[in-house]
C-alpha cells in the first residue's frame, strides 16, 4: 500500500514547549519505500526520512532557535551523526516523564542503528536545571550500549562570575540492571560547599530536608512580611553556625530565609 497527501499539526505542544500554531508539508508512505514527512511553519520544522525498515534515513527539528539533524553516516550504513543546538531541556524532559528539568542541549553524537542502538559524542548543557539543581555550564563525553550509560571527562561550573568559581569534575555510570544503578565520582576543582548549597538552593534545614525535590514558593499575594532573625548579607557557612547555635532556644520557629 502506498499513501500520500498532505498533513497539518495545529498548536503542537509538549507541557510548557509549544512549536507553531500551524505545522503543514507533506507525507507520504510506502512499504518498500518507508516515510517521508516535512511538516513547516514559518520559522518551526519537523521533518523526517525513514527507510523501508522505519529506520532513520535523515531528519530536522526547528524550534525557534533550537535544531536538531540527523543523517546516515558516508561511511557506516547503520549509523547516524547527529548535531544538537540549543534544544530545550524541557522538551526532552517531557518526552521522558519529567517536568522539573530546563536548559539548552547542544551535542554531537555518533548513535548506531539496530536491534541494540548505541551512541557516542560529546555533549554540554547550559543553564541547567533539574529540581533543585542549577548550574551555569555543564559539558561531557556521553556513552550508551546495552543499557548502560556512562559520562566521563565531564565538568560543571555552577556559577559564571568571573572568577571561576564553583567548578568540578565528575564521571557517571548508570546500569539500571546493577545492583547500584547509578555511580559516580565528582571532585572540586575550584570550588567550595558554599557553591554546591547554592547550587542546590539549599538555604536553610527545611530545604535540606526536601533533597533535589524543586522547591514550591507561595503566591506573592499568600506571602506576609516577617520579622527576620539572622544574617542575611553573610555567607551561608555563617548562616548555618549561627542556626546551629540558636536553634536549640526556637526549634519550633524558622529562623534563617533564602539569600
Amino acid at each position: 500500500p502506498r499513501v500520500e497527501g498532505n498533513l497539518q499539526l495545529a498548536n503542537l505542544k509538549f507541557n510548557r514547549i509549544a512549536f507553531e500554531s500551524r505545522l503543514a508539508g507533506p507525507l507520504s508512505f510506502d512499504l518498500k519505500q518507508g516515510l517521508n514527512l516535512d511538516l513547516q511553519g514559518n520559522s518551526d520544522r519537523i521533518a523526517v526520512r525513514l527507510d523501508r525498515r522505519f529506520q532513520p534515513l535523515d531528519f530536522a527539528v526547528k524550534l525557534a532557535e533550537a535544531t536538531a539533524t540527523g543523517k546516515r553516516s558516508s561511511n557506516r550504513s547503520n549509523s547516524l551523526d547527529v548535531d544538537i543546538t540549543n534544544f530545550p531541556m524541557a522538551l526532552l524532559g517531557s518526552l521522558a516523564g519529567q517536568s522539573n528539568v530546563d536548559g539548552k542541549l547542544s551535542s554531537q553524537l555518533a548513535v548506531s542503528l539496530g536491534k541494540n542502538p548505541s551512541a557516542v559524542g560529546d555533549v554540554a548543557i547550559a543553564r541547567l536545571r533539574y529540581g533543585r539543581v542549577q548550574a551555569e555550564r555543564l559539558v561531557a563525553k556521553f556513552n550508551y550500549a546495552n543499557g548502560n550509560a556512562n559520562i566521563t571527562n565531564g565538568k560543571v561550573i555552577l556559577n559564571g562570575d568571573d572568577r571561576g568559581q564553583g567548578e568540578y569534575t565528575f564521571n557517571l555510570a548508570y546500569a539500571p540492571q546493577a545492583e547500584t544503578p547509578l555511580r559516580g565520582q565528582v571532585k572540586a576543582i575550584n570550588g567550595n560547599v558554599q557553591d554546591i548549597f547554592t547550587a542546590l538552593q539549599w538555604f536553610d534545614f527545611n530545604s535540606v530536608a526536601q533533597g533535589l525535590q524543586a522547591p514550591k514558593y507561595a503566591k506573592a499575594a499568600d506571602v506576609q512580611p516577617l520579622k527576620t532573625i539572622g544574617l542575611e548579607s553573610s555567607p551561608l557557612s555563617k548562616q548555618l553556625e549561627y542556626f546551629s547555635q540558636i536553634m536549640p532556644a526556637s526549634s519550633n520557629r524558622r529562623l534563617l530565609r533564602p539569600i
